[in-house]
């Protein structure tokens, strides 16, 4: 703080924004620019929620090689809790199965079937939309 009260250039100065309540060094963040919209979703900042079939489509594909249970929730970025429901439903439906240990996992050919049909589904959806 300088001797007149007004903060030094190393500190901001919390003053509570009068509309949202927030502090006044925030604001930027509440209301970013066009330009600093397009310049993070470019940077991947703000990525779409992954739907559930999505997740288990992505899960199949990893599983197309004998998989571990770590390795398989780092790569589909989820928590232990969920990625163990994910598994335990697509093992109760025959998409996955346990690899000769407990702790890897690789799909099955009902499982490779699915995969296949769902990217056979999704290209069409995809030539669809370019019109």
């Amino acid at each position: 703080m300088l001797a007149d009260g007004r903060p030094s250039s190393n500190q901001k100065l919390l003053i509570d924004h009068p509309t949202t309540g927030a502090p006044e060094h925030f604001r930027d963040m509440l209301n970013p620019s066009q330009s600093d919209f397009k310049s993070a979703t470019r940077q991947g900042i703000f990525l779409k929620k992954r739907t559930r079939t999505e997740i288990i489509v992505e899960i199949l594909n990893l599983c197309r090689e004998p998989q571990p249970k770590t390795r398989l929730l780092q790569k589909t970025n989820l928590s232990w809790q969920l990625g163990t429901r994910y598994l335990d439903n697509m093992l109760s439906l025959g998409l996955i199965e346990i690899h000769h240990s407990p702790t890897k996992y690789t799909t099955t050919q009902k499982g490779n079937k699915l995969l296949d049909r769902w990217k056979a589904l999704a290209e069409t959806i995809q030539a669809l939309n370019r019109f």
